[in-house]
């Protein structure tokens, strides 16, 4: 079935191209034209980039058919669920994880199938009841949000290899991770789908802009259901711009990294604070002996962290900013003790 509106034109080269059938106004300069819906080059030059960071090896297997820029990773969500799932369908989520995954799959009337982490460090899946439920979808965090760890990979793979039904994994993090992704993967398995984000450790969020990989047959499922245009000029300037400024991105990161262990041996060693849990991403989650009390204290000193109580008792996430900020967190903490 041929795809309706513009999003027929997305093959077309628009260099040479007049083009009369958008209605917009020529007077008012290029803001007044759609985004070019043509990001095959752009595609390219993302996957070449990441192919060549750690942990990637095997990237460079995967064409422009292989990816899709959404708005936002948490646009292909919605999207693979609208695309790829019916109503009455499955969906597993491993809770604690992104709330967002279990919400879309109730806005398509799709029943959410919890199934707990486990483990100390919340990095263990239960696969065996995963994969009894016989999802349609399942969806991990990995790294996971709220909690900062990795997934054992072995269990990774026992779902993508035995599961009937598609494994989506979020990386949003996984630049901050020393361990590798699972983009590598997308060319030997037909159920796996991975989504990025440039919001993070590439330092674009307000640019909106996601990434699902999968194989070419989901991709094209996904461009079916996608809102045209909405990966704007602006957005894709931005985004070749850092995509070519791959140095400055690492250097980021190391400096992350690098405060996050500082962080992270503080607050284990400070009085205010029960646990530190391990991260391979750009926050740590911290359990604290008086939550309330501290929690007050932050917001009255203008700190602002969010409260994961309610998912995970007397904790919260600290994102890891600068050394100046880190260092108001930490004399805040003392103050409420």
């Amino acid at each position: 079935m041929p795809v309706p509106g513009p999003a027929r034109f997305r093959q077309v080269p628009r260099f040479d191209t007049i083009d009369l059938s958008s209605n917009t106004n020529p007077f008012l300069g290029a803001a007044g034209e759609y985004p070019h819906l043509d990001t095959t080059e752009l595609a390219a030059t993302y996957l070449t980039t990441i192919a060549a960071l750690p942990g990637h090896a095997g990237v460079e297997s995967l064409s422009a058919d292989h990816l899709l820029f959404s708005s936002g990773s948490v646009d292909g969500v919605m999207l693979l669920l609208a695309a790829l799932a019916s109503p009455g369908e499955r969906v597993c989520v491993t809770p604690p994880t992104f709330p967002l995954y279990g919400h879309f799959a109730h806005l398509l009337r799709l029943p959410v199938v919890d199934v707990p982490l486990r483990g100390d460090d919340l990095s263990q899946l239960d696969a065996d009841r995963i994969l009894a439920a016989d999802p349609r979808v399942t969806i991990l965090c990995d790294p996971n949000n709220p909690v900062g760890t990795r997934l054992d990979p072995e269990q990774v793979h026992e779902l993508v290899a035995r599961g009937r039904g598609l494994v989506v994994i979020d990386e949003a993090y996984v630049e901050f991770s020393e361990k590798p992704s699972y983009a590598r993967l997308i060319a030997q398995h037909d159920n796996l789908i991975v989504l990025r984000t440039l919001s993070k450790a590439w330092g674009l969020a307000g640019a909106r802009c996601g990434i699902a990989l999968a194989q070419p047959g989901i991709i094209e499922a996904l461009r079916r259901v996608q809102v045209p245009f909405g990966f704007t000029n602006a957005s894709q300037h931005a985004v070749r711009d850092r995509l070519t400024d791959v140095r400055r991105v690492l250097a980021g990161i190391q400096r992350i990294r690098t405060e996050r262990d500082r962080m992270a041996s503080a607050l284990t060693e400070h009085p205010a604070v029960a646990r530190v849990f391990p991260s391979e991403t750009n926050f740590l989650l911290v359990r604290l002996h008086k939550h309330e009390r501290v929690m007050d204290q932050l917001r009255g000193a203008g700190i602002v962290v969010a409260d994961t109580g309610r998912v995970i008792p007397d904790t919260c996430r600290i994102t890891i900013g600068d050394r100046r900020a880190n260092t108001a967190l930490l004399d805040a903490l003392s103050s409420a003790l």
